[in-house]
């Protein structure tokens, strides 16, 4: 859906666009979230998913006049050279779209330090039902950032893009300074309330961007697929970046809990990586 939308928004609409995208998947996020927890077994939970999403493509499918042309018979077959040229992104070849990736790529990095919150809100707060604790904060911060997706995205088509990213990465950059005080449980609740809401404006406009500075707007499925894998590359090696960090900084013998200072290693690390990440939107010169 992610080149659907661009192909049939213009773009002094992607910015609300975007916005009402974001607000879907937080609000489906949230939905789903609260389901598995307080309603569904986990083996119900399947049966749920695979139903939504037979819906939803039915829908897409029978509601979304498809723009593009029939495939050419006489196409070229793929080859191997070919497939790894999907893959394959430089400066060179896509321009600003490429930094909008290392963007994206620092960006997940950041945010994967949301693996270790459980054990933050357990080891450095002292919550003894963290896991409760932390359903409830993330729908609390799921909610919160819908509020803000819609107006985040509706700025940035009439002010530019960088301006809001940047300020959202800073904005969790300070978040992350907070969360290293280790303050009263109240006050981590409205952190987190505040980093759902940054969050969701950078999820907005990040892709607003992203359809901003597609190097070729034939290719835009490609090109977004490949802006996708950034933020599996993010995903995937931010904990195993940070669990080492964690543990090297803040194991401790007879206990196996980690300590403050290991908690602060991590979030020094969550603030390198969401700052590179606004830094380097000042590579990108196609876009306000």
């Amino acid at each position: 859906f992610t080149a659907l939308t661009a192909d049939f928004v213009p773009q002094r609409q992607m910015g609300i666009a975007s916005g009402v995208m974001a607000i879907m998947q937080l609000m489906g996020s949230c939905t789903g979230f609260a389901l598995l927890t307080f309603v569904l077994e986990v083996q119900n939970s399947y049966l749920m998913y695979a139903g939504v999403l037979f819906l939803g493509v039915a829908l897409t499918i029978l509601g979304v006049v498809d723009l593009e042309t029939p495939l050419d018979a006489d196409q070229a077959p793929v080859t191997w050279a070919a497939l790894a040229q999907c893959y394959t992104i430089t400066p060179t070849t896509h321009g600003d779209f490429f930094w909008v990736f290392v963007v994206r790529l620092f960006y997940y990095l950041a945010v994967s330090i949301q693996a270790f919150l459980l054990y933050y809100l357990h080891d450095a707060i002292g919550v003894d039902s963290a896991k409760e604790t932390l359903v409830t904060m993330v729908m609390a911060l799921q909610l919160a950032g819908a509020l803000v997706s819609v107006p985040a995205g509706t700025f940035s088509d009439k002010y530019g893009r960088k301006t809001i990213l940047m300020a959202a990465c800073g904005f969790v950059a300070v978040i992350y300074g907070v969360f290293m005080t280790f303050p009263p449980l109240p006050v981590v609740y409205a952190a987190g309330m505040c980093y759902g809401m940054a969050n969701s404006a950078l999820m907005t406009v990040e892709y607003a961007l992203a359809c901003d500075t597609l190097p070729d707007k034939s290719q835009t499925a490609r090109d977004l697929g490949l802006w996708g894998v950034a933020a599996f590359l993010g995903g995937t090696f931010g904990p195993l970046i940070m669990g080492p960090v964690l543990h090297l900084a803040g194991s401790q013998e007879g206990t196996s809990e980690y300590s403050k200072t290991g908690y602060i290693a991590l979030f020094l690390c969550g603030i390198a990586f969401i700052l590179a990440s606004g830094a380097t939107l000042k590579l990108v010169r196609g876009s306000t």
